[in-house]
């Protein structure tokens, strides 16, 4: 028995935060032009009502296995982009034909929007078949993200089924939404949807403050667990003049950008509280009491989740790492991953007055070695991992400007 089903209309507005670099890409004044897109979509499930995807969870992230064209390659779940898109930096690798080009006013600038044909997304058990495949260019993303990213299942996918994501298990699975009842202890929270943007309603409780509400967007694409806009966190009064605030660095598509990152005493959601998140927020940034910011990766990993927008839903049920502390960097380095293959790591920032900046390093160097291991062959995430270790020195390995130097850090807490 196979299951079909449908969803029509298109929105545009990117938002995408990754690691500590937040990116942050959002449009309005297109919006009437970019509805008539067109991009209808149909989900078929090849046997029964349901079926489930192993998926590969990096860094919060979630990958999805899937067949383009006739190569096999990784698409990224991301409910906070609200279609589903090819990377026209990776299309010739899938021998996809790009074309009707155009730019679409976006924030002061452009956009670069382009089409591929109708092509069918091929995956275990299912097939998904948008009417037609927007292009982008995200290579620019590809060294903070850490993987070839050939491109995104967003909105248009995720509201054709309830989608199941158990990060514990790394498997996604997909329900036919109409008859679709959870099974087990998961909670269901409401939210919003509004121009194919999710909200769900929380609760900020700030160090030594009054709790804050804030409706935030759900975004499976974002690593950083909250990332709030800089107008919400001035007027909610979230950081006191005291509080420890890092700054890290990001990136968006006209160049850096700068976000800071501080501690709240807790976030709740529904029953749920955690202790001690770490969120991050780009001062320039804007938002109302509506757009507060975005509910990603480093908190929805501590449950499964199921996004349920044909009853305007999000259910979760709590998972190995509900209660695990909120880590941050220890040592002050901003990492990238460069190369062909995604596997040379190398320093992109140093938080001035950090371990790292102490020991010498600096942006630009390319690592030889990370506590011994070699890191040529690492992932971004494994990186990332090797650094947050708590341990009372680092030993770092790194090139520059052809010569080979040894640093020894000293990590401590940098954001209490």
């Amino acid at each position: 028995m196979r299951a079909r089903w449908r969803w029509a209309g298109v929105a545009f507005t990117v938002v995408l935060v990754l690691g500590i670099a937040v990116v942050a890409w959002a449009h309005r004044s297109g919006w009437l032009f970019l509805m008539g897109i067109g991009s209808r979509g149909e989900l078929e499930i090849r046997s029964g009502s349901s079926v489930s995807l192993p998926v590969v969870v990096d860094r919060g992230l979630v990958f999805v296995p899937a067949v383009v064209g006739s190569k096999h390659v990784e698409l990224l779940l991301d409910s906070g982009f609200q279609f589903t898109v090819v990377n026209a930096d990776r299309a010739g690798e899938l021998n996809v034909a790009i074309a009707g080009w155009r730019d679409i006013p976006s924030g002061g600038g452009s956009v670069r929007l382009g089409f591929a044909p109708r092509l069918p997304i091929g995956l275990s058990g299912a097939r998904f078949e948008p009417r037609r495949l927007p292009a982008l260019h995200l290579g620019f993303l590809e060294p903070y993200v850490g993987r070839r990213l050939y491109g995104i299942l967003g909105h248009d996918f995720i509201s054709l089924a309830a989608i199941e994501i158990d990060y514990d298990s790394e498997l996604v699975r997909l329900h036919e939404p109409v008859a679709y009842e959870p099974l087990g202890d998961a909670v269901a929270l409401s939210v919003e949807i509004d121009h194919r943007e999710v909200r769900v309603a929380a609760e900020l409780d700030p160090l030594g403050g009054n709790p804050v509400g804030a409706k935030l967007k759900v975004d499976t694409g974002s690593v950083s667990g909250l990332g709030l806009n800089g107008t919400f966190v001035a007027r909610s009064g979230l950081v006191g003049s005291k509080q420890p605030a890092v700054s890290t660095p990001g990136v968006g598509v006209r160049g850096p950008t700068e976000s800071r990152a501080f501690r709240l005493d807790a976030l709740t959601l529904g029953p749920f509280t955690l202790s001690r998140p770490v969120a991050r927020y780009t001062p320039t940034a804007t938002g109302g009491d509506e757009d507060a910011g975005t509910l990603g990766g480093e908190v929805l990993q501590r449950f499964t989740v199921t996004l349920d927008y044909h009853r305007k839903r999000m259910l979760l049920k709590p998972g190995s790492r509900v209660s695990a502390p909120f880590p941050f960097d220890h040592t002050g380095l901003s990492l990238v991953a460069e190369g062909d293959d995604l596997r040379q790591i190398a320093v992109r920032h140093v938080v001035p007055g950090s371990p790292a900046d102490e020991a010498g390093a600096q942006a630009g160097d390319r690592v030889v070695s990370l506590r011994g291991r070699a890191a040529r062959g690492l992932t971004l995430g494994e990186a990332e991992n090797l650094l947050s270790s708590t341990v009372p020195l680092l030993e770092l390995e790194i090139e520059r400007s052809g010569e080979i130097h040894e640093l020894t850090l000293e990590p401590r807490v940098l954001l209490p």
